[in-house]
């Protein structure tokens, strides 16, 4: 599976404007925190302070 592949399985049942803002190493906007909440556990987000947010499973 490419890295590509990763991304797009791990934000599959996210809302496209989600989508439309993920950068080529998984991450998005804060702003999009409680979205990705609504489909992982808080403890399956990885942070970069208060700036970017992704699922932990897109760690390499």
């Amino acid at each position: 599976m490419t890295r590509e592949e990763q991304i797009a399985d791990a934000y599959k049942d996210c809302p496209e404007y989600v989508k439309n803002k993920i950068n080529k190493e998984g991450w998005v906007p804060h702003t999009y925190y409680l979205d990705l909440k609504c489909f992982y556990n808080g403890d399956e987000i990885e942070k970069i302070g208060r700036e970017l947010v992704r699922p932990k499973i897109l760690r390499q």
